[in-house]
């Protein structure tokens, strides 16, 4: 009994993973004896080299679309079927890149695709890379969050000294 539950189980897993997949991203990797949380933002702000544009704003809306898109190479932010959302943000900030005053950002729609979650209404600090002419890119692995944990990326973006959580250890953080 225990051996055909276990190859029902085995099976079962194998089919379903066939059909899925999963979001795995590399974070930015700190220089040997840097590792606070302040590194780790200074490497992530300046060490990757597909995230264009930088920008603080508030989600006014989000639609789900379909169809291909064309996200950068290195993306698994797509469902297969390209099924993705389109989320406009008003823009208070921009640290990086084109000055616009609303961002037009496709992200996937969170379900193991890499694609962020954004909530209307909230403020983020988005990380993105253009596709088109007004179209931007962005997914879990960027470093877009809400603002309000965003605090060691948001310092370190308007120039502010760090806080004292900011020097702590990674690992600690």
């Amino acid at each position: 009994m225990r051996v055909r539950l276990f190859a029902a189980v085995a099976f079962s897993l194998s089919y379903f993973a066939e059909l899925s997949f999963a979001c795995t991203c590399g974070g930015p990797h700190l220089p040997p004896g840097k590792n606070s949380m302040r590194d780790f933002v200074i490497a992530e702000v300046s060490g990757n080299g597909q995230v264009q544009t930088i920008f603080e704003g508030v989600v006014e809306r989000q639609e789900i679309s379909s169809g291909p898109i064309g996200p950068p190479k290195s993306a698994m932010s797509m469902t297969p079927s390209g099924i993705h959302r389109i989320v406009t943000i008003h823009a208070s900030r921009v640290y990086r890149g084109a000055n616009e005053q609303n961002f037009a950002v496709i992200t996937g729609l969170s379900y193991g695709d890499c694609g962020f979650d954004f909530s209307t209404g909230q403020s983020y600090l988005v990380f993105a890379t253009q596709i088109e002419s007004g179209l931007y890119f962005t997914n879990i692995c960027t470093g877009t969050n809400l603002v309000e944990h965003s605090g060691p990326a948001v310092r370190f973006l308007r120039g502010e000294a760090p806080a004292a959580d900011d020097l702590l250890d990674v690992t600690s953080y």
